[in-house]
């Protein structure tokens, strides 16, 4: 998890902390969308789609805090906030849609749930530097691609109404994973950008 000597840190800067304090929630809120189904408790995907908008909260933050010293300062604030909005708005479409009947779909949760861990564990700290080694050994983001690729010829061939609702949440629930994923290649560059390996300050070599 997040080292948490770098919220004691004294010399963080406004957006190192917004954004630490930001990749605390989100990871906390993953982990607990990725339990939820695993568990296939639809109403705790929906409380947490509803938590997520501590998130949004956290972007106003970042705003209120930025210091709007030049251009690069003004331009990396307004990235943070929209990484966050993008990573609320993902995550609540996840959960809302995970969260609906699924009728049919056996196992349909306990994927999305895997691929919440996925999500966890690209951009879980002590896993990127190492420390623990990955956890994950369930669904990857290719089975995602492949599932999205095989829901149209599904959709197409089934006519019960109840069957196809399903489907349609599903591939929504999908579509929010793959936005979660893409989302997380801009949180590690982030974290590259505001805490760089070459920093020694921010980590020891072990």
């Amino acid at each position: 998890m997040i080292r948490p000597e770098f919220f004691e840190r004294r010399d963080l800067t406004p957006l190192q902390r917004s954004f630490l304090e930001f990749l605390k929630a989100f990871l906390f809120m993953v982990e607990s969308a990725a339990g939820s189904f695993e568990e296939n408790q639809p109403s705790n995907s929906l409380q947490t789609a509803h938590q997520a908008e501590v998130l949004d909260e956290l972007a106003l933050d970042c705003l209120d805090r930025c210091e709007a010293r030049d251009s690069r300062s003004v331009r990396e604030t307004l990235e943070m906030v929209s990484l966050t909005r993008r990573c609320a708005a993902a995550l609540k479409k996840l959960c809302t849609a995970g969260a609906a009947p699924l009728t049919g779909l056996n196992e349909s949760r306990a994927f999305l749930g895997s691929l919440c861990r996925c999500v966890a564990d690209r951009i879980d700290w002590s896993h990127r530097r190492q420390l623990l080694g990955s956890q994950h050994r369930g669904a990857e983001e290719e089975d995602l691609e492949l599932s999205l690729s095989e829901l149209p010829s599904t959709l197409a061939g089934e006519r019960r109404v109840e069957r196809v609702e399903a489907l349609l949440d599903f591939r929504d629930a999908l579509l929010a994973a793959r936005e979660l994923f893409e989302a997380v290649g801009d949180i590690r560059r982030t974290a590259d950008e505001l805490f760089p390996l070459s920093e020694e300050r921010y980590w020891r070599k072990s």
